[in-house]
């Protein structure tokens, strides 16, 4: 899905420029955050299916149990992609 947002919000940014490098580096400094934000916790999710029962549990109860951490997976689900409001 997120790989569709930004093909989106680039050809959004392409249809405003007629300058390719410049439409690049409005759209990475746009999306590359979220981007770079969503996989590192589907790194994170990832790694974790690994672990032991126990430890895994001990892992979602800690993110579960900080608000901060139980925020961020959601952060991209949130985004409003960029060409569709």
């Amino acid at each position: 899905a997120r790989a569709m947002m930004n093909a989106l919000a680039l050809a959004v940014e392409l249809e405003t420029t007629q300058d390719v490098p410049a439409a690049l580096a409005a759209w990475e400094q746009r999306e590359c955050p979220l981007t770079d934000h969503t996989q590192r916790w589907s790194t994170f999710y990832s790694a974790l299916t690994t672990w032991p029962d126990r430890l895994r549990s001990l892992a979602f109860a800690t993110v579960t149990g900080v608000p901060w951490l139980r925020r961020q997976p959601l952060r991209a689900m949130h985004h409003i992609p960029t060409g569709t409001a």
